[in-house]
Formats: C-alpha cells, structure tokens, sequence
C-alpha cells in the first residue's frame, strides 16, 4: 500500500530532510554555542516599575460631565511609552479630550511582589 522508507544506518530517512540523529547532534551544537543575551532578562531590569494612572476625559457622547479612568501598568519613566499609546487609543475610542493624566509610580510594588501575586516581568 505505502512504499517502505528506507533506513539510513539506524535513523529513518524522509526524502529531503536530514537524518534524525544528524539533525538532533545539530541542535545540541546550537545549544551549546548559545551565548548570554546583552539585554536584561526582565522589565523590571529594564526600568519598567508599576504605573497607576488616572486619566481625565470627556466622551463623544456627550454626557453629564468628564470621565475619570483609572489605570495600571508596567510602564517607564519619565516617557511613559505604554501609558502614552494607551491615552492615544482612548482618543480614537470613546475619548473626545483628554484633560489630564496623573501618574503615581508604585515604588511599594516591586517585581518580588507582583511574582508573588502572579504577574510576570519576564521579556518574552
């Protein structure tokens, strides 16, 4: 029914595709040669820090009067870059003006505590 494939000194061979055994010793070579990344491991070794925001807004419908959102990240000071991209997407979202933003760094959160309660800083 199926053709037989034929047996390469004890490793199965697939037409176009390396020998299993060869394949794996290169993988081991790949991981031996593996060398420390020049990065840290971690946002937090990065300077990222936990971020409370709160930010003041008017909605396009029109309501009674602003908004007021509160909001926590990991971000980095003094930019800001996620919280900046965040007030951006309110201002194409339900956001008509934001009219101010106040920002707390959570200095009593460190990265041991945010692990401990299961958030990870770890870079992907």
């Amino acid at each position: 029914m199926f053709g037989q494939i034929p047996a390469v000194k004890g490793a199965w061979r697939i037409p176009g595709v390396e020998p299993v055994r060869k394949a794996m010793a290169r993988t081991d070579r790949l991981v031996e040669d593996l060398q420390p990344l020049d990065r840290p491991w971690s946002l937090w070794d990065q300077g990222y820090r936990m971020v409370d925001a709160e930010i003041e807004f008017t909605d396009r419908t029109g309501g009674t009067g602003p908004r007021v959102l509160l909001w926590q990240t990991l971000d980095i000071a003094p930019d800001y870059p996620v919280l900046q991209a965040f007030v951006v997407s309110l201002l194409h979202g339900p956001a008509a003006e934001i009219i101010a933003v106040r920002v707390t760094v959570r200095e009593d959160l460190t990265a041991d505590v945010l692990a401990a309660n299961g958030m990870s800083t770890a870079t992907h």
